[in-house]
């Protein structure tokens, strides 16, 4: 399949010799949906990206060759064309050997345990194949997107198949559950447990649990999470690591720097020159507003 990009509103183009990504916002009136990410990338060597954890998950639908995905130190190594890939709470390192053409969609937790009628936490830290969820829908959807020929004639299917799924009645909890995300993403991390659960009415137990089945992460777990991203956007600018822990709620410098080790292997430095050595490349960010990947150096 070889996607070309027509003129088509709503849909960003960045091109480069050797690659081509169209992002685009999900489709209107499902709000957890955070939008469509359509890549073509043919490069004469390997490359390697560090994905730092961002509360989302991602599904991956793949039309070229496979990437190989490690998920922490002691996980094997896994390859895959398509792939969900469920809310992470440390980076993993993402390789492909130059050849990848897909398109990606990224979704709040919430909405990905809605749409594919599964329990979040069964997917935390998890990759799995969309064929084991068993969902005849999706592999129809991947069929039809292999053959629609345009970025702008893939999205559009996106959002009627999308939509169609999303017109089930809601889990429970559902309502809190979002204005609960939407109170952590909305202050950038800067709350606490109790915090979250004030925003919904329920008891700190009570949030655990719908916690564990909507979004598949602790609400502790999912602070320190998204306050990452706030500090990763804000070392984008430039503001100093000492502004960027105090901006973020951070105790101090170490705390920052204890907490980006945990969540992504290394220090804020590091993250950021693997971002700048890529300046003249794709766009790095999975999603709309977050700081998702840097590259690597791949292994002779």
């Amino acid at each position: 399949m070889q996607l070309v990009a027509p003129a088509c509103p709503g849909i960003d183009l960045h091109t480069g010799p050797g690659w081509e990504v169209a992002r685009r916002a999900g489709p209107p009136g499902l709000p957890g949906i955070l939008g469509y990410r359509g890549f073509r990338i043919d490069a004469p060597s390997a490359r390697a990206r560090l994905e730092a954890p961002d509360g989302c998950v991602y599904l991956v639908l793949g039309f070229a060759e496979p990437l190989t995905l490690l998920r922490g130190p002691e996980q094997a190594e896994t390859s895959h064309t398509s792939l969900l890939c469920g809310p992470q709470q440390q980076a993993g390192l993402g390789t492909h050997h130059g050849r990848i053409h897909g398109i990606e969609i990224a979704f709040t937790p919430w909405a990905a345990s809605a749409l594919f009628r599964v329990p979040m936490h069964q997917l935390t830290d998890t990759v799995v194949v969309p064929e084991q969820l068993s969902l005849p829908w999706l592999s129809r959807l991947h069929g039809r997107l292999a053959a629609s020929g345009t970025w702008c004639r893939s999205f559009a299917l996106l959002d009627r198949a999308l939509a169609a799924r999303a017109a089930g009645d809601p889990p429970a909890g559902a309502a809190e559950i979002r204005q609960a995300w939407n109170h952590l993403s909305g202050c950038g991390g800067r709350t606490t447990v109790q915090g979250l659960a004030e925003a919904t009415g329920w008891s700190a137990r009570r949030l655990q649990q719908r916690f564990r089945e909507q979004i598949g992460l602790t609400p502790k777990a999912a602070v320190r999470i998204i306050r990452l991203q706030h500090a990763l956007r804000l070392l984008q600018t430039s503001a100093s690591l000492s502004q960027v822990a105090d901006s973020c709620g951070y105790f101090d410098q170490s705390h920052l720097n204890r907490d980006f080790s945990l969540l992504t292997g290394g220090s804020p430095r590091d993250f950021s020159a693997g971002r700048s050595a890529h300046a003249s490349g794709p766009p790095l960010a999975r999603a709309s507003g977050t700081q998702t990947s840097s590259t690597r150096a791949v292994a002779a």
